[in-house]
């Protein structure tokens, strides 16, 4: 343990001490217009294979004081490399952008965002003050955390009012049918296509639905409309977009349509069940055991696959039972059932995010009156209880308590009676482990 200790901290030493690639933005950058700076970076850093070179774009970003383009890709791609650009050069952007990156579906950029603005409470909280549309959502909790701790506002004149999210992304969104390559190096004439919509634009609006979060079901419709268009780097994006949503954002019921459908492309059949399988509706593993069940469906492989690293052992029992009569299912699935096992032997059903799954599951299915719940509910309790010490599932148990109502793939009545079925449930497993506490 001591030696892998040091070989870690030795690597992270070498890896602190390697320069960054070097990065020197033309003489005539800062009169070129905004999307031309914007195509040019996104151009330099997509595909790159040099370690850092996102990082060393921001760094020489700052270097110059582009802070509009910092801003685009603060907002677009995240507050991680260019949000401390803006701060190092107190911006007037910085506060607004820190504000739109508190919903940021990555934790990393979200925690990063917030930080800054607690490093600046009086300033935030004027900010706050002076534009009260902009406490909506996590913004809220931040503005309570600043009157909490009694801070005093000193609004900052020079500080740059918020984004409206329905301006920056929803237009963007709405892409027409034909989307047109932007040429950087042509040069612009006056009135020249300006109103042309460039398939960069739809792909940046995209990266910032993800950056902002708190995506809203419109949102999240509009994405979904993307994934049916003709440019390929749209529609990939788009499936991307929706697969790394939170798992209750995932459209689940429109994915669900399209894997089903059999006049689909088999590539967007098989996107979109590896999009569904980042769901967490209760039926999500239904699926997925249905399509690696049928051997003539375009996207089996892709339902083994995921089986294996997101399934537990009580979903697949449908699966285990028809293998065993097939040795051709047998075999198509040997991959996923011991990926299964490897995860029931590393305690991973002990986990609040398998444990969630699996109890929503069971709690949907006796909420449906399923023939198989009481089957699924006996399984769920028994491979819960054999996954953990009472100490590891307490903590699980506790986690998955604290999921917020909203955190639901499901609405309304629905929501509510899953809800009380996993509370009901794990009052049973509290109370099966109890003796074991003695």
């Amino acid at each position: 343990m001591r030696a892998l200790a040091g070989l870690l901290a030795t690597m992270l030493c070498v890896s602190a001490q390697t320069p960054l690639p070097t990065v020197t933005v033309p003489a005539d950058w800062a009169s070129r217009d905004l999307e031309v700076r914007w195509v040019t970076y996104r151009a330099a850093i997509d595909g790159a294979k040099e370690n850092g070179l996102a990082d060393a774009w921001a760094k020489e970003l700052g270097r110059v004081a582009d802070v509009e383009l910092l801003e685009w890709i603060a907002l677009f791609d995240g507050w991680q490399l260019a949000g401390p650009e803006l701060v190092r050069l107190d911006a007037p952007q910085m506060v607004r952008v820190a504000i739109w990156n508190l919903g940021n579906f990555d934790s990393h950029g979200e925690s990063s965002a917030k930080k800054a603005l607690l490093e600046q409470p009086g300033r935030v909280l004027g900010w706050l003050n002076t534009h009260p549309n902009a406490v909506r959502g996590p913004v809220v909790a931040l503005r309570d955390e600043l009157v909490l701790a009694k801070t005093t506002p000193r609004p900052h004149p020079s500080d740059l009012p918020p984004h409206d999210p329905m301006q920056v992304l929803v237009p963007w969104l709405e892409a027409p049918a034909t989307l047109e390559q932007f040429d950087p190096t042509a040069k612009s004439e006056p009135g020249r296509k300006l109103h042309a919509r460039y398939a960069h634009q739809v792909v940046r609006a995209l990266g910032g639905v993800l950056a902002y979060g708190n995506a809203d079901d419109s949102v999240i419709t509009k994405v979904v409309a993307l994934t049916r268009h003709g440019n390929e780097v749209v529609r990939l994006r788009a499936f991307d977009t929706l697969s790394r949503l939170p798992d209750w954002l995932v459209p689940f019921a429109a994915l669900a349509k399209v894997v089903d459908d059999a006049e689909a492309p088999p590539d967007r059949r098989r996107l979109a069940l590896l999009a569904l399988s980042a769901s967490s509706h209760p039926d999500m593993l239904d699926v997925l055991v249905r399509i690696a069940r049928d051997p003539d469906h375009v996207a089996r492989d892709a339902a083994s696959a995921r089986l294996g690293e997101v399934g537990d052992p009580v979903a697949v029992v449908p699966l285990r039972e028809a293998a065993t009569s097939s040795p051709e299912l047998q075999q198509a699935l040997t991959a996923a059932f011991d990926r299964l096992d490897r995860r029931r032997t590393d305690k991973l059903f002990a986990r609040s995010p398998a444990l969630a799954s699996m109890l929503r599951r069971a709690a949907w299915q006796h909420h449906c009156r399923e023939a198989r719940a009481p089957a699924t509910r006996a399984a769920t309790v028994q491979l819960v209880l054999s996954s953990g010490t009472p100490a590891e599932l307490e903590h699980a148990f506790a986690v998955v308590e604290a999921i917020p109502p909203n955190q639901s793939p499901l609405r309304g009545a629905e929501a509510a009676a899953v809800t009380a079925g996993v509370e009901l449930l794990v009052k049973e497993l509290r109370a099966a482990l109890a003796p074991q506490r003695r």
